[in-house]
């Protein structure tokens, strides 16, 4: 029997009260989200592919101002990180309050917004005012929190779909808003999760601010627990927020390379902790990195396990283990694993990144590690030791074996070539405590050498 384990997509759709579309040259075939699983380091060589490719244009007011504190700390750190306004001497050009306000203020952000780009030029789908630009971010303050579904759309989602289509030469960042203690249930959490649920179905891009404030780097989840913009939570329900994750976590973690960023390098953090600011900082360079073109990749490594004998196998293919049992694979694809157990044998469940016997469809988020489990079918035994198969027992076989089966139909062929003579006993039931049928062979039975006897094994 084949385990095939497969997840797919579903796509579902949602009528607005406006018609969003996306057209141009600046679309992503998949949604590309900053969030706090990707505030790891990033290899040298992305952080220059995005100095040498992006030229970005940066609207926003305090809270905003939180992804470049983080950024001046990583670029006080190492030099490599170096951004500037125009973006000499090889620096990355990121033109930090380029538009005036944030996007709480509609409509003046897209007013805004098109005053600084100028008229969209045919050829190139940017701005005539800044032909450079191809990046464009903007930023919340608290509005968002103040909303309802219907103004999301009008204020941010549909003018942002409009900024889209007319500039088709760049590409624009969603961002959800701060943290403001109303929890997992607050409004803020549904207008955040319906931008979200926007850039998922129309594969925009998107820097989740909310997100990366809402875990400390060990990936504990305050959110549920009331957390607001300044990291303070409330640990024990009681309605306070009586501690503050950031802190915390940089008084746990001395020695950590994010401590020595926060404490040393890092400047006063608008509305927070430094520590949230170093995470924004990380997370928007590896925005940066992707949208450059940057291909981030993460290594799957499969492993067989128990009595059983069986095969692993992929989709998009790479893994075939068998022999192949480790391959890399583009960030965020979804890798589909197969388990097969040979004859004899059965697929007993996952381990690692997956669990159960179920589906196996691991997201290639980060590094993965899955164990597939074969056991041996206990159908076939000398003394208590199962075998699985009537050649496997037939080959651990010794002078006299009696060879026992269930009163099942064995599709093999069985060689008896051995200078031995064993017994096939079949009929069993399960648990080989008594006799009460006949055991098929459905197949060839090949007397080559030794002796046998049959009881109760009839060869079809």
């Amino acid at each position: 029997m084949t385990y095939l384990i497969s997840l797919r997509k579903v796509v579902t759709f949602f009528v607005l009260t406006v018609v969003l579309c996306v057209i141009g040259t600046a679309s992503v075939s998949a949604e590309i989200v900053a969030d706090h699983t990707r505030t790891a380091a990033i290899p040298d060589s992305a952080v220059n592919l995005a100095k040498s490719t992006l030229h970005i244009a940066y609207g926003h007011t305090s809270h905003g101002s939180q992804l470049v504190t983080g950024m001046s700390a990583l670029m006080a750190h190492n030099s490599l990180y170096s951004f500037s306004s125009g973006g000499s001497g090889g620096a990355l050009d990121l033109r930090d309050y380029a538009m005036g306000g944030d996007v709480g203020y509609y409509p003046d952000w897209v007013n805004n917004t098109r005053a600084y780009l100028g008229s969209p030029l045919p050829a190139t789908g940017r701005g005539a005012a800044q032909p450079l630009i191809n990046v464009v971010i903007w930023s919340w303050c608290g509005q968002a929190s103040g909303l309802t579904s219907q103004q999301m759309i009008s204020n941010y989602l549909a003018p942002m779909t409009q900024l889209e289509a007319e500039y088709p030469g760049i590409k624009f960042v969603y961002m959800t808003g701060h943290l403001d203690g109303s929890g997992s249930t607050g409004n803020l959490n549904l207008r955040n999760n319906q931008i979200r649920e926007y850039v998922r179905l129309n594969n925009k891009i998107l820097f989740d601010f909310n997100d990366i404030e809402s875990y400390d780097p060990g990936n504990v989840e305050y959110l549920s627990k009331m957390a607001n913009d300044n990291c303070d939570y409330d640990s024990d329900n009681n309605g306070s927020l009586d501690k503050n994750w950031a802190v915390n976590w940089i008084a746990a973690n001395p020695s950590s390379d994010l401590t020595h960023l926060a404490t040393t390098h890092c400047g006063d953090c608008a509305h927070s902790q430094k520590l949230n600011c170093i995470q924004k900082g990380r997370a928007v360079w590896w925005l940066w990195a992707r949208l450059a073109g940057w291909n981030e990749t993460y290594p799957l490594t499969v492993s067989k396990v128990g009595s059983g004998v069986g095969t692993l196998s992929s989709d998009p293919e790479g893994i075939d283990c068998g022999t192949d049992c480790s391959e890399s694979y583009s960030s965020d694809t979804t890798v589909t694993l197969t388990a097969t157990p040979e004859a004899g044998s059965h697929f007993s469940g996952w381990g690692g990144s997956c669990t159960g016997s179920g589906s196996c469809a691991p997201v290639m988020s980060s590094t993965r590690t899955v164990t597939a489990e074969f056991s041996i079918n206990d159908d076939v035994r000398i003394i208590d030791t199962p075998y699985g198969t009537l050649a496997n027992a037939y080959s651990h076989a010794q002078e006299g074996s009696i060879i026992k089966s269930r009163a099942m139909t064995f599709v093999e062929n069985l060689d008896l070539s051995r200078e031995i003579g064993v017994t096939l006993q079949g009929g069993y039931l399960s648990g080989f405590g008594s006799i009460s049928d006949f055991t098929i062979l459905d197949g060839v039975l090949n007397i080559a050498g030794g002796g046998v006897t049959l009881d109760r094994l009839v060869v079809k």
